[in-house]
């Protein structure tokens, strides 16, 4: 496990391979709940250190809060036009 450089490498973690092992099933649902408690805990905290408009940072946490239940679905990271 290297450094997160992209969408698929992030995908990668939450969603189990094929023919996965009980043992890398576990191990992406306990990337996917450590990435759901910084999700809720620090997530504005962090990026707004980044200079980040709150607005931003906010459509992004929902965005990926609803790719970690639907993992599979996690594709590209755009916000919707409003």
């Amino acid at each position: 496990m290297g450094n997160i450089q992209s969408i698929k490498d992030l995908r990668s973690l939450w969603i189990k391979p094929r023919n996965a092992s009980k043992e890398d099933e576990s191990v992406n649902k306990m990337i996917r709940i450590i990435s759901y408690k910084f999700l809720r805990e620090e997530a504005i905290a962090f990026f707004s250190k980044k200079k980040n408009k709150i607005e931003n940072i906010l459509d992004y946490k929902s965005l990926l809060m609803k790719f970690l239940r639907e993992p599979a679905n996690f594709i590209a990271l755009k916000i919707p036009k409003k």
